[in-house]
């Protein structure tokens, strides 16, 4: 049981940092065509967010045996 409830944690956890990435990533490519527009999209606070969420991501993917999302297919 309490395995259980870890696993469904860390499932929210991932998904949570899955949309972090997604929310950076998406900030990261307005800020590439737009520029900053306001002082809440710091491109330094942006980058840094996306790269934090895809290594924690990487590493809940470990820790919950499923397959590798940043994988490139050969």
């Amino acid at each position: 049981m309490k395995e259980k409830i870890k696993k469904i944690l860390l499932w929210i956890v991932l998904v949570w940092f899955i949309m972090v990435f997604v929310d950076s990533f998406i900030n990261a490519v307005m800020i590439v065509l737009y520029g900053p527009s306001n002082s809440s999209q710091n491109p330094l606070i942006t980058i840094s967010l996306l790269a934090i969420s895809a290594v924690i991501i990487i590493k809940l993917q470990k820790k919950l045996n499923l397959p590798d999302l940043f994988k490139r297919k050969k």
